[in-house]
Formats: structure tokens, sequence, C-alpha cells
């Protein structure tokens, strides 16, 4: 039986859930929505590669604060540990549950408040971080897919106050990455894409695919739910990778869990 739920990277921000409860507090957002704009994949890739910022990305005036303007300001990493440092201090400090739970995780919008990257955070609880840590590695592995056949992934974190969330349970661990669109199941119906074509979007899947499976790695899930479509960069984005499997070469190259979460950017823990 599958754990997680799916397209959670393809969630609507508006979509309708409960915000978290934490004993007898309420997270800030029964007060007030949480409506930044997700960063764009350029956006998130340059910063990944520590590249020019994205002009087109909705939040670029916000990421240039401390830079020079043309270049990322901070790397990847950095963002990571602000926004690790923020949800420790207060952990419904821009983020938001996005709906869609699982039975052991959910979606959530995450912004940082330092430098106005808005990302998803994929929450899990205690008892499926291993397979948590199992979807960070093979991103790690697609690397060369990011940004064009999966999402910009930006890496790992534990959290050390425990976001209850109704319906998913305790969340204490997220995987940090960008949004990756509309899901397939629904996009015939979407205002966005009215040029929408079902030969295109076969075109598209087929793409992403051979580009997952050219890296060695085999999807196992592909789901309508686990295929979306990003407008902006009119390409299939897969995810949901907790159940994929490896090529047999990979898996001789299998990372320890130290490796991971130093590949990750999640930091050590005794």
């Amino acid at each position: 039986m599958r754990h997680m739920g799916s397209a959670w990277l393809g969630q609507k921000c508006d979509a309708g859930r409960a915000p978290a409860e934490r004993g007898n507090e309420w997270g800030q957002f029964r007060y007030g929505q949480h409506n930044a704009r997700f960063c764009t994949q350029r956006c998130l890739l340059g910063l990944q590669q520590r590249d020019l910022l994205d002009d087109a990305c909705p939040n670029v005036d916000l990421h240039k604060q401390g830079g020079d303007g043309r270049l990322h300001a901070i790397d990847f990493t950095t963002l990571v540990q602000h926004v690790k440092e923020q949800l420790d201090d207060n952990i419904d400090r821009n983020c938001m549950p996005m709906g869609g739970c699982g039975a052991s995780g959910a979606p959530f919008k995450v912004t940082c408040a330092a430098y106005g990257y808005t990302v998803v955070g994929k929450g899990m609880t205690s008892c499926r971080w291993r397979e948590l840590l199992r979807e960070a590695e093979v991103y790690c592995f697609l690397q060369q897919a990011q940004g064009s056949a999966v999402p910009v992934f930006l890496g790992a974190i534990d959290l050390e106050k425990t976001y209850l969330l109704h319906g998913a349970g305790a969340i204490r661990h997220m995987l940090l990455m960008g949004w990756g669109g509309d899901p397939n199941s629904s996009i015939e119906n979407m205002p966005s894409c009215p040029e929408f074509n079902k030969e295109e979007l076969n075109r598209e899947i087929s793409k992403s695919v051979k580009k997952i499976h050219s890296l060695r790695v085999l999807h196992e899930d592909l789901r309508p739910d686990n295929i979306l479509w990003n407008a902006e960069l009119r390409r299939v984005l897969i995810i949901d990778f907790h159940w994929a499997g490896l090529d047999r070469r990979l898996k001789r190259k299998r990372m320890n869990w130290a490796q991971v979460r130093q590949m990750c950017g999640r930091a050590e823990k005794d």
C-alpha cells in the first residue's frame, strides 16, 4: 500500500486544508493566507548552481538583497539552513500546508523570510524518514535532470519542532524543492494551458521518462498524478521517487546515510 499522497509538488497553492494544530495553538495562517508565489524552476536551478537570477521569477527582487543584482546572493545549502533555522524558531512562520495530505505526510508552501525563496516542503513523519532519505538520494542521482525532467531539489531538513497536521500526523522532516506544476490528471481543464494538446503532452512525458532512464533510475510508479505539466518550462516534470529503482551500476555506488545527508544539505546530528 502506498504511504504518501501523490502529486505533492503539483498541488494548487490555495488548496483547502486546515492549518496545523499544535496542542491548543493554530498556526498564523488561521488569520492570514501565505500569498507568496512559488519561485520558478529556472530561479532555483540558478540558485543551485550559484548562477544568474531569473528575472521572470515573481520573487526576484527579494533574491537580490545583499547581492550584485545579477547573481544569487546565497547558495542552495545556505537557503536550506535559513529555512531550517526559521522553522526551528517558529514552525508556523511562512509555512503553510497545501492540502492533499497522505497518511504520513503533507506538502507545505515554505518561504525563506530573509531572501524570499518560496518552495515546496515535502513533509514526513519520523517513521517514514528512511523513505524520505531514499527519495533524496534518487534526486541526487537525477542532478542532470533537475529543472527539465524533475523539479529542482534543494535539500532535506530535520525539524526541531513537530508540526501536527490533521490527517497527516507529526511532521518532523522535509524535502525542499521547486513547485513542479499541475497534475497531468487535471491538465485538460486548466485555464493556464489553453494551448494544451494531448500529442504534445505525450511527447513531453516520453522525453522526461527517457531522461530519467538515461540516468539509470526507474520510477516504478508513473501514475498520472506523479506526472506534472510545468507551464514555465513547457515540460513534463516527474515527481515522487520513494519507490524508484536504481540500475545495478548505481546500486554499486549507493551512498551511506551520512553521504546522502551531506549531498542533500542535511545537518548531521548525533
